[in-house]
């Protein structure tokens, strides 16, 4: 699962979890194993505020976009995360918020200790 991320200000937090082909954002469980290969669903469909555009499954893997909330005079605003290539299932490390300063950096190091589970995506992968 390729996860791209749009900011946006607000001050909500956004938690995300993988298991399989489901996502749990919030609490509330999207369901994405009917998503056939080639197939594209839009946001609307979905009916999730947090999904922003299409979801999409080519070459077996999942891709979406999510807004990542931010706050303030977050860097974050200026420069969009990098896609991260998710998988293993459980707890997703998502950008923090400035006000939260290390929980990022934390999250990432937890998921690092999971060989392989989240990696940034690069462009020059096929």
């Amino acid at each position: 699962m390729i996860l791209n991320f749009t900011p946006q200000r607000g001050d909500h937090d956004l938690s995300v979890e993988r298991h399989g082909d489901r996502l749990v954002l919030n609490g509330q469980e999207i369901d994405l194993s009917d998503l056939a290969e080639g197939e594209t669903r839009s946001a609307e469909e979905i009916g999730n505020a947090w999904i922003a555009g299409r979801v999409q499954r080519q070459n077996g893997q999942l891709t979406l976009t999510l807004i990542v909330p931010h706050g303030a005079g977050d860097p974050v605003a200026d420069a969009p995360p990098a896609p991260l290539q998710v998988a293993q299932d459980g707890l997703v490390p998502l950008p923090a918020k400035q006000s939260r300063p290390g929980s990022y950096a934390a999250a990432r190091a937890a998921a690092k200790s999971r060989a392989g589970s989240v990696s940034p995506c690069r462009k020059d992968r096929g």
